[in-house]
């Protein structure tokens, strides 16, 4: 996993079906990259905390 950059505390979120963080989405960008160069990934997802409107997910899930 050292080249999507993810530890070993991802790998155990993933176990346990527990909630993706942005390592888990840049990740799946890195993939998406390789396997479709030509669509150039996704927006990192580091950019939708600077937006006006972002809610928040807590606990379960839920928007506060």
């Amino acid at each position: 996993m050292e080249s999507l950059q993810l530890r070993l505390n991802e790998k155990i979120i993933l176990e346990e079906n527990g909630l993706l963080t942005d390592r888990h989405m840049f990740a799946g960008n890195l993939l998406l990259r390789k396997q479709f160069p030509n669509l150039q990934g996704l927006q990192d997802t580091l950019f939708s905390q600077m937006t006006e409107n972002f809610k928040y997910i807590y606990g379960e899930g839920k928007p506060q």
